[in-house]
């Protein structure tokens, strides 16, 4: 098997300072291709058609391995099975342009084991992208992933941004305990994000069918839509925009998701509006803030708006000077009070 592509990176390793290795389009056969660190390479496609770099046979960790500063653009890189990724990040930083990246079957597309990833406008067609060891920042601008794209899991403290991506009906699904921080902007197509662990979701203006949280890990979301609320164990707000809050019942009608919302108002100084969606509420010993109202909306029915809200305690416990509750039907089920104050 040739290994003329290794070859270009030792005499750029060698020649030190940046330097572009121009790849004429067609297909190139060999795996492991490391840069040592001796220069900031750029490997650049050249020349109409496609530049492909798959590997003959399985490579001992990847089919680029980066660990130093490394630039892909405008290349085709494809894993020949699942034992190893198509890329593997050790460390330092890598930046993919205008790449499709492909894992195969159950295995990477891409395996990060620390450092930075920057890509932009690339393309992940198979193989998730997989966080692991120590702290990583993934980056990601205009990209688009076919597959599930994101797992995390262990005791990390990555930070992921995607922005302005096409997630393609595919999932997000962190169960890291570290101080993980992911941000999603702009991007569509979600179906659901997961957050299993501690971490912080932070979601602007994109489209999330469902919202699963099964642990202490949070999420707030700013603008754009979602669908549902599978689980809210943990703190759940959104904003539609900075004067009012919107609350979607959870599947575990438990879940405090009034009482999320009311946290987020008295910590933005009042003057908030929380906007109630249809559906079933089980919570109690609710406290209004001043200048916070809660309003019911949805579908109504005879006896008012279908948003019930019961307890067998306390359910509404007034300490505000100003608010208000509208279209709304309070249910106390024991010895407690449905307004108390």
């Amino acid at each position: 098997m040739d290994t003329v592509l290794q070859w270009a990176v030792n005499a750029a390793d060698a020649a030190t300072g940046p330097i572009t290795i121009l790849v004429h389009a067609g297909t190139y056969t060999e795996g492991e291709i490391t840069p040592a660190g001796g220069a900031d390479i750029t490997i650049q496609s050249q020349g109409e058609g496609v530049t492909i770099i798959a590997s003959a046979v399985a490579p001992a960790s990847g089919v680029i391995v980066s660990e130093h500063t490394l630039t892909l653009v405008g290349l085709t890189i494809t894993a020949p099975d699942d034992t190893q990724p198509a890329i593997r990040v050790v460390d330092g930083t890598l930046t993919l342009r205008d790449c499709d990246i492909s894992g195969d079957g159950v295995g990477d597309a891409i395996e990060q084991i620390d450092g930075l990833i920057n890509a932009y406008r690339t393309t992940v067609h198979a193989g998730d992208i997989d966080l692991s060891a120590n702290a990583c920042i993934l980056n990601m601008y205009f990209c688009r992933l076919v597959t599930d794209p994101i797992d995390t899991g262990g005791n990390l403290v990555h930070q992921i941004n995607l922005d302005h991506c096409d997630l393609n009906g595919q999932s997000i699904v962190s169960a890291a305990t570290g101080a993980m921080i992911i941000t999603v902007d702009s991007c569509t197509f979600i179906d659901q994000i997961t957050n299993a662990g501690t971490g912080a979701f932070t979601v602007r203006n994109s489209h999330i069918e469902s919202v699963n949280l099964t642990s202490t890990g949070t999420l707030v979301a700013y603008g754009g839509y979602i669908g549902v609320v599978t689980r809210a164990a943990a703190s759940f707000v959104w904003w539609l925009n900075g004067s009012i809050i919107k609350v979607l019942p959870s599947a575990t009608i438990t879940d405090g998701v009034i009482d999320y919302a009311l946290a987020a108002a008295d910590a933005a100084g009042g003057k908030i509006t929380i906007r109630i969606e249809t559906g079933d509420y089980e919570e109690d010993n609710l406290t209004l803030r001043d200048d916070v109202n809660i309003v019911g909306e949805g579908h109504t029915v005879a006896c008012g708006s279908h948003i019930i809200i019961t307890s067998d305690n306390d359910i509404f416990l007034v300490g505000a000077v100003q608010s208000s509750l509208r279209h709304l039907r309070v249910t106390q089920n024991g010895g407690g009070r449905c307004v108390f104050g």
